[in-house]
């Protein structure tokens, strides 16, 4: 019987090293952990989950490691107003025209850890303490990546689509000095990647430039298709993305934008009218 109870122990403590060693170089050097579930949340957000430990995987970098109770230890009340108040301080913060944008990379939302992630060009620890001091955020709601400087080759386009939808339906996106984009029913969002991950209005809102050149930046990586005769429409498409992009530029000084997947085809009824 002690034997039997030595083994145990044994067998238990070797178990709880594996786990506590796996931990501590996850941890230490910013890894995955070995014993882990790759979750996955979309085709650029991974999440590599631990014992102890988690590690968010965006476009294929590991960008932090952490344990999993620091996302939880605030209130759910506090942890959604600490959010959204730092969401709101680095919204303004990077539609400030009076502040030094060369090192602003972009930002996003990530809900479910609670945080917001900042991208910098700059992305050394003294970036980061004056970004939080400029900003007055609290910290512990700011995730910082490395971000830029970007070309357009970097960067990478992906729609999010819904499985309970109506394809035959457009709905309003975004609006812009009389501008429409419109995306389909089966469309969820727009995504740009360029390092960070833009919603398609925030990449318009917040990468410093104007609306056309955004939209350019986008067609420059799908495939000119087809160009009507009603001013100058352009259908651009990509089969290997599952992307359709309507540009609309008609004699009526129509610019509206439709967005759907592959198989969305052109409508002389419902588009650019």
């Amino acid at each position: 019987m002690k034997k039997s109870f030595k083994i145990t122990l044994v067998v238990i403590s070797i178990i709880i090293g594996i786990i506590l060693l796996d931990t501590a170089q996850a941890i230490l050097f910013n890894n995955s952990p070995i014993i882990k579930v790759t979750k996955t949340y979309s085709s650029f957000h991974k999440k590599d989950v631990g014992i102890l430990v988690e590690t968010d995987i965006y476009s294929g970098i590991t960008q932090r490691t952490y344990f999993k109770w620091e996302t939880n230890t605030l209130p759910i009340k506090e942890n959604t107003e600490g959010l959204k108040d730092a969401y709101d301080k680095v919204n303004e913060y990077f539609g400030n025209e009076n502040v030094d944008r060369s090192n602003l990379g972009g930002y996003s939302k990530d809900e479910e850890n609670n945080q917001v992630i900042v991208a910098l060009v700059n992305n050394s620890k003294e970036k980061q303490e004056e970004f939080i001091r400029q900003t007055n955020i609290n910290s512990r709601y700011i995730k910082f990546i490395q971000g830029g400087p970007y070309s357009v080759s970097q960067i990478d386009v992906y729609l999010l689509k819904s499985e309970v939808h109506n394809s035959n339906k457009f709905n309003d996106y975004y609006n812009n000095n009389g501008r429409t984009i419109y995306l389909a029913g089966n469309i969820d969002e727009f995504y740009i990647i360029n390092g960070s991950i833009w919603a398609l209005k925030d990449f318009i809102l917040n990468v410093n430039q104007t609306f056309d050149r955004s939209i350019e930046e986008i067609t420059n990586k799908l495939e000119n298709k087809d160009i009507l005769s009603d001013g100058g429409t352009i259908i651009y498409k990509s089969k290997e993305k599952d992307i359709t992009m309507v540009v609309c530029n008609t004699l009526d000084k129509n610019k509206d934008i439709f967005i759907g997947d592959y198989s969305m085809k052109f409508d002389n009824e419902s588009m650019c009218n």
